[in-house]
């Protein structure tokens, strides 16, 4: 873990008031204070939990159509009309199997990478897809087409599908994503066999590509995983440690019902990840367990479901954190709500966005800085050269430590 004096934030958009911009999002977690006069914040080793440890879970027998199997996207159905119901997709009558042609299978992909290629312009720079392409030859079954709409759950997509899923991230970083459908996002779609998308109405773009494709994947939202929780505080499903393992284990449910000869190897691939997932399961606890009567807040609208699940107390302002929640600028009586706490002590640490910049988050950092509040910077998405969990695990260990010093 890091401990410096203020330095240029990084990563991409997380939803927060309109004064924020956003750079390159490789930030990493770090404790920051105000340093003493005179001197110069020290760096420290980063911090990480075991690489993995053994471990593993059964899986239920999902089939295809069968009870809790993802519904297909019905074309031209729209969205919920109020606005905090959680993004479902209807039903269609008769879902049966698909017959599976490879060689029709693989040329409708290169169309689509062609489209996405030849439509590259009409998306902002840096937002263009990513694809992790699978193996033919180590599969033992069929290549899936994956989609999957948001970077925060790439890596677990890809770590369960492994040789036998190609993967397609459309937001392949928080500033890539969209804000509404363009020719390489239905491209994408209609060749895939399963979607995988966040769901809570965080990413409607991409219900609106599915609805505007000519394709019929299986469509697999976390938040039908979830079970449609109304009372969690924010949409970023992945920041919820229930439920990840809930989402990785309906992937490869889904995945061995589309490529039934590899549905050895996609179970395999589910041992294997639950065993590396569980230092982060770890990390949560032992945050939960240090948390007790200490106090949080924050301007990372994702950090919401984690500081639920790890029972710490959040002082955000609600009208603060109701202008994240919207993207909204913040009242002004909100904004001195939140600075009164930091300078009044009400705040043990300070969870920051590290990709938020202007006014108001930089004067917020520097009060909590100048009260000696810990300010810990995290991100929405993880950083390119991180994969989940150790993104997770170090920022996790971040909190703990902050807190841990707080006493």
């Amino acid at each position: 873990m890091t401990v410096s004096g203020p330095e240029a934030r990084a990563q991409g958009r997380e939803g927060p008031p309109s004064p924020r911009r956003h750079r390159d999002d490789r930030v990493r977690p770090r404790i920051r204070r105000r340093p003493a006069r005179g001197r110069r914040p020290v760096p420290r080793g980063r911090g990480h939990g075991p690489d993995a440890a053994p471990g593993g879970t059964g899986r239920g027998q999902g089939a295809r159509g069968g009870r809790g199997h993802p519904r297909r996207l019905s074309r031209g159905a729209g969205l919920p009309d109020d606005p905090d119901r959680h993004t479902r997709l209807p039903s269609v009558a008769g879902g049966g199997g698909r017959v599976r042609h490879a060689p029709l299978r693989a040329g409708v992909t290169v169309l689509a990478l062609l489209a996405a290629s030849a439509c590259s312009a009409d998306r902002a720079p840096g937002s263009e897809a990513t694809v992790a392409s699978g193996d033919p030859a180590a599969c033992p079954g069929e290549v899936l087409d994956v989609v999957v709409s948001v970077a925060a759950w790439s890596d677990v997509v890809r770590r369960l599908g492994g040789d036998c899923a190609t993967v397609t991230t459309i937001a392949a970083s928080p500033a890539g994503v969209p804000d509404d459908v363009v020719p390489a996002d239905r491209a994408a779609f209609a060749a895939a066999d399963l979607v995988v998308l966040n769901g809570a109405r965080y990413d409607r773009w991409a219900v609106r590509a599915l609805e505007a494709s000519d394709g019929d994947p299986v469509v697999m939202t976390a938040a039908d995983v979830a079970d449609d929780d109304a009372a969690r505080p924010g949409p970023q499903l992945w920041y919820a440690p229930d439920v990840v393992p809930a989402v990785a284990e309906a992937v490869t449910r889904e995945l061995a019902a589309l490529s039934p000869d590899a549905a050895p190897y996609f179970d395999a691939q589910h041992t294997a990840w639950t065993a590396e997932l569980q230092p982060y399961l770890a990390a949560v606890a032992a945050l939960r367990e240090g948390s007790a009567g200490h106090t949080c807040a924050t301007t990372l609208t994702a950090w919401g479901p984690m500081a639920r699940a790890v029972d710490l107390a959040d002082a955000t302002p609600s009208g603060f954190r109701r202008s994240l929640r919207s993207g909204s600028e913040p009242a002004p009586e909100d904004v001195e709500a939140f600075e009164t706490a930091l300078r009044a002590g009400d705040v043990d640490v300070l969870v920051h966005d590290g990709a938020a910049e202007g006014t108001t988050a930089d004067r917020l950092r520097d009060i909590a800085e100048d009260a000696g509040v810990p300010v810990v910077e995290m991100t929405a998405f993880p950083p390119d050269d991180d994969g989940f969990v150790d993104w997770q695990v170090t920022q996790l260990a971040a909190v703990a430590e902050a807190l841990a010093e707080e006493g």
